[in-house]
């Protein structure tokens, strides 16, 4: 078969709504409705952030099992250092687009929700980071309130 007829990698698209959320003092903020071992979950998408985060406080709805602590302290969120936990998610679905068995930070968010639920929105229930938007070429389209992920068949 000649190099130029050789079969290509089926991608598989997802188009995800995105929840567009303006605070006064914190700008816009972007969230997007995903599924977590078959319950419905809640995420910042953070650019910025380097892994995906779900809330320690929340996260019993997801797991069954105890999350295990994480070695090293983080930083951001708006806070300053905290000791860190992570857990191991069996499927995590954002639209048609699947994230299995993969490792995600648990902190504590109760100072976003708190500040969410004062201004009347949507508590979270963690944050999309860094690590699964590139790992799925992740494209923001603001003007159609988008996120389009990319998963390799």
């Amino acid at each position: 078969m000649p190099f130029f007829m050789k079969a290509r990698k089926r991608i598989q698209t997802a188009l995800i709504p995105l929840v567009r959320v303006s605070l006064p003092e914190s700008g816009i903020h972007l969230l997007v409705k995903s599924q977590i071992n078959r319950r419905v979950a809640w995420l910042v998408v953070d650019t910025g952030a380097s892994r995906t985060v779900l809330d320690i406080h929340r996260v019993h709805k997801y797991l069954k099992e105890e999350p295990s602590v994480h070695e090293s302290l983080s930083t951001g969120l708006g806070t300053s250092e905290m000791k860190s936990y992570s857990a191991r998610l069996k499927k995590m679905y954002l639209g048609e687009v699947i994230a299995s068995d993969y490792e995600v930070i648990l902190l504590d968010l109760g100072h976003i929700n708190k500040t969410l639920k004062a201004a009347g929105m949507r508590e979270i229930d963690g944050v999309l980071g860094g690590d699964l938007l590139a790992q799925f070429g992740a494209e923001i389209n603001y003007a159609k309130g988008q996120l389009k992920l990319h998963q390799p068949r």
